[in-house]
Protein backbone atom coordinates (compact mmCIF):
# COMPACT_ATOMS: atom_id res chain seq x y z
CA UNK A 1 0.00 0.00 0.00
CA UNK A 2 2.89 2.08 0.57
CA UNK A 3 4.31 1.73 -2.70
CA UNK A 4 1.62 2.86 -4.63
CA UNK A 5 1.14 6.36 -2.82
CA UNK A 6 4.74 6.62 -3.10
CA UNK A 7 6.57 9.75 -5.66
CA UNK A 8 8.72 7.87 -7.42
CA UNK A 9 10.80 9.02 -11.19
CA UNK A 10 8.72 9.01 -14.32
CA UNK A 11 10.07 5.50 -15.58
CA UNK A 12 8.25 3.16 -17.38
CA UNK A 13 10.54 0.13 -15.84
CA UNK A 14 9.72 -1.12 -12.48
CA UNK A 15 11.23 -4.23 -10.78
CA UNK A 16 10.11 -6.27 -8.00
CA UNK A 17 11.44 -9.16 -5.39
CA UNK A 18 8.00 -10.88 -5.40
CA UNK A 19 4.73 -11.37 -7.12
CA UNK A 20 1.46 -12.42 -4.53
CA UNK A 21 -1.93 -13.37 -6.01
CA UNK A 22 -4.84 -13.24 -3.21
CA UNK A 23 -7.89 -11.40 -3.63
CA UNK A 24 -5.60 -9.29 -6.09
CA UNK A 25 -1.95 -9.13 -7.24
CA UNK A 26 0.58 -7.41 -5.23
CA UNK A 27 4.58 -6.97 -6.16
CA UNK A 28 6.81 -6.61 -3.28
CA UNK A 29 9.85 -4.84 -2.43
CA UNK A 30 9.31 -2.56 -5.87
CA UNK A 31 12.04 -0.40 -7.06
CA UNK A 32 11.87 1.86 -10.62
CA UNK A 33 14.38 1.27 -12.96
CA UNK A 34 15.84 4.01 -15.56
CA UNK A 35 16.59 3.02 -18.92
CA UNK A 36 20.62 3.59 -18.40
CA UNK A 37 19.97 0.77 -15.83
CA UNK A 38 18.54 -1.79 -18.12
CA UNK A 39 20.79 -1.05 -20.43
CA UNK A 40 24.15 -1.40 -18.30
CA UNK A 41 23.28 -4.50 -16.18
CA UNK A 42 19.38 -6.16 -18.06
CA UNK A 43 19.99 -9.20 -20.35
CA UNK A 44 21.41 -10.15 -23.56
CA UNK A 45 21.45 -7.03 -25.38
CA UNK A 46 20.76 -7.10 -29.16
CA UNK A 47 20.73 -3.93 -31.21
CA UNK A 48 18.74 -3.34 -34.15
CA UNK A 49 20.11 -0.63 -36.10
CA UNK A 50 17.52 -0.38 -38.61
CA UNK A 51 14.85 0.28 -36.22
CA UNK A 52 16.60 2.20 -33.46
CA UNK A 53 15.61 -0.07 -30.57
CA UNK A 54 17.61 -2.42 -28.41
CA UNK A 55 16.06 -5.81 -26.79
CA UNK A 56 16.68 -7.16 -24.03
CA UNK A 57 16.92 -10.43 -23.47
CA UNK A 58 14.48 -11.39 -26.88
CA UNK A 59 11.49 -9.61 -25.15
CA UNK A 60 12.42 -5.97 -23.27
CA UNK A 61 12.56 -3.11 -26.08
CA UNK A 62 13.91 0.14 -25.50
CA UNK A 63 14.65 3.07 -28.37
CA UNK A 64 17.74 3.93 -28.86
CA UNK A 65 20.16 5.04 -31.59
CA UNK A 66 22.24 2.89 -32.86
CA UNK A 67 25.28 4.68 -31.59
CA UNK A 68 23.85 5.12 -28.57
CA UNK A 69 23.09 1.56 -28.03
CA UNK A 70 26.71 0.42 -29.44
CA UNK A 71 28.10 2.76 -27.11
CA UNK A 72 26.56 1.00 -23.90
CA UNK A 73 27.08 -2.31 -25.21
CA UNK A 74 30.56 -1.30 -24.88
CA UNK A 75 30.30 0.63 -21.53
CA UNK A 76 28.91 -2.70 -20.13
CA UNK A 77 31.74 -4.90 -21.88
CA UNK A 78 34.13 -2.37 -19.89
CA UNK A 79 32.39 -2.68 -16.66
CA UNK A 80 32.31 -6.36 -16.98
CA UNK A 81 36.01 -6.62 -17.08
CA UNK A 82 36.56 -4.23 -14.29
CA UNK A 83 34.46 -6.05 -12.17
CA UNK A 84 36.20 -9.28 -13.07
CA UNK A 85 39.51 -8.41 -12.25
CA UNK A 86 38.72 -6.56 -8.93
CA UNK A 87 36.32 -9.72 -7.79
CA UNK A 88 39.38 -11.92 -9.00
CA UNK A 89 41.89 -9.23 -7.15
CA UNK A 90 43.67 -8.21 -10.02
CA UNK A 91 47.63 -6.96 -9.85
CA UNK A 92 47.60 -2.84 -10.02
CA UNK A 93 50.64 -1.02 -9.58
CA UNK A 94 51.13 0.93 -6.15
CA UNK A 95 51.57 4.21 -7.13
CA UNK A 96 53.37 5.37 -4.23
CA UNK A 97 55.53 2.23 -3.50
CA UNK A 98 55.90 1.59 -7.66
CA UNK A 99 55.56 -2.25 -6.14
CA UNK A 100 53.10 -5.03 -7.57
CA UNK A 101 50.93 -5.79 -5.43
CA UNK A 102 47.28 -8.08 -4.78
CA UNK A 103 44.48 -6.15 -3.78
CA UNK A 104 41.22 -7.73 -2.66
CA UNK A 105 39.28 -4.12 -2.50
CA UNK A 106 35.15 -3.80 -3.02
CA UNK A 107 33.99 -3.31 -6.21
CA UNK A 108 33.44 0.29 -6.86
CA UNK A 109 36.08 1.57 -3.97
CA UNK A 110 38.09 4.42 -5.93
CA UNK A 111 41.31 5.59 -4.74
CA UNK A 112 44.35 3.90 -3.36
CA UNK A 113 45.05 0.50 -5.62
CA UNK A 114 42.71 1.29 -8.22
CA UNK A 115 44.25 2.32 -12.08
CA UNK A 116 42.89 5.63 -13.56
CA UNK A 117 41.40 3.61 -16.17
CA UNK A 118 38.73 1.70 -14.15
CA UNK A 119 37.85 4.84 -11.65
CA UNK A 120 37.29 7.05 -15.09
CA UNK A 121 35.07 3.89 -16.25
CA UNK A 122 33.06 3.82 -12.84
CA UNK A 123 32.58 7.70 -12.97
CA UNK A 124 31.13 7.90 -15.94
CA UNK A 125 28.58 5.17 -15.08
CA UNK A 126 27.87 6.85 -12.55
CA UNK A 127 27.30 9.72 -13.66
CA UNK A 128 25.12 7.94 -16.34
CA UNK A 129 22.98 6.35 -13.62
CA UNK A 130 22.48 9.50 -11.39
CA UNK A 131 21.96 12.08 -15.05
CA UNK A 132 19.01 9.67 -15.46
CA UNK A 133 18.25 9.20 -12.14
CA UNK A 134 16.30 12.81 -12.21
CA UNK A 135 14.54 13.20 -15.36
CA UNK A 136 13.46 16.76 -15.85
Amino acid sequence: AAAASATVPAFPFLVFHEKVKTSRVFVRDCTVVAPAALLLFGGAMDVHHASGRVSLDGWLWLRASAQTAVLYKRLRAALDDVLDARIRGAHFRDKNKGKDKRTRQGVGVEGEGTDGGSDDLLRTIRSLLTEQASPS
